[in-house]
């Protein structure tokens, strides 16, 4: 299948799904603890992401609260790993560090 001209990364129709251009990263999703997610619970990407992907970033969360959601303590989702948020390497937002779209969220 023909994406887009090598030279044009411009793709000739918007992708619906984040895996139409990220195949592979969906793939080792799959394995991970977050397999059940959709990219944009955790990743915004802008419509101008879809058209002109380099130019415009999809984000990241920008706060360890967010993650804390899911794992801090208190959090009320069960079956998940629990941190303290406020001892655990504060200096540092959770993806620095943990790699979440691997299994158990290895780094």
């Amino acid at each position: 299948m023909k994406c887009h001209n090598p030279h044009d990364p411009t793709p000739p129709a918007t992708p619906k799904e984040c895996s139409a251009c990220h195949a592979q990263l969906e793939r080792v999703k799959s394995l991970s603890s977050h397999a059940n997610l959709a990219c944009t619970t955790c990743h915004k990407a802008p419509e101008q992401h879809r058209k002109s992907p380099r130019s415009v970033q999809p984000t990241k969360p920008e706060t360890r609260e967010f993650c804390g959601q899911c794992h801090a303590k208190s959090a009320a989702v069960k079956d998940v790993p629990k941190v303290d948020l406020d001892e655990h390497y504060r200096a540092f937002l959770c993806w620095q560090c943990h790699y979440p779209h691997l299994p158990e969220g290895r780094t």
